[in-house]
């Protein structure tokens, strides 16, 4: 499954970043720092898809193109279910707890090995 859901990075007074998931109203964290607020997405929606699964509830398909979304997030490698990750052209991708899983470019210049465990991808 090759899944990346759009998020919306909100920045909080007096410090900090709200995301929220437009296809998974119940899904939600936040951050000090922007890097965080994205790796806290990544793990979030992890445990919201799997907690989904495990419970038999409908996964929404992720939209595409969504006005203000900052990036897209994909799940860990084990909720993704060996599916690729490649990033969009022109996005900058962050990438956390690394284990070697393949080269990937983004804006032209490499980022290294990809991460089986969260991949994200920011405007």
């Amino acid at each position: 499954m090759n899944i990346r859901y759009p998020v919306i990075l909100e920045p909080q007074e007096p410090t900090g970043f709200f995301v929220r998931f437009p296809d998974l109203s119940d899904t939600f964290t936040e951050g000090a720092t922007e890097e965080e607020a994205l790796f806290n997405a990544a793990e979030v929606l992890t445990a919201m898809l799997e907690w989904r699964m495990d419970n038999n509830q409908p996964l929404p398909e992720p939209s595409t193109d969504v006005v203000g979304a900052t990036g897209y997030v994909a799940p860990d490698a084990k909720t993704r279910s060996g599916s690729s990750c490649t990033p969009i052209p022109g996005r900058q991708v962050h990438v956390r707890n690394c284990q070697s899983h393949g080269n990937f470019l983004a804006s032209g210049q490499s980022v290294g090995k990809l991460s089986p465990l969260a991949l994200i991808e920011t405007a």
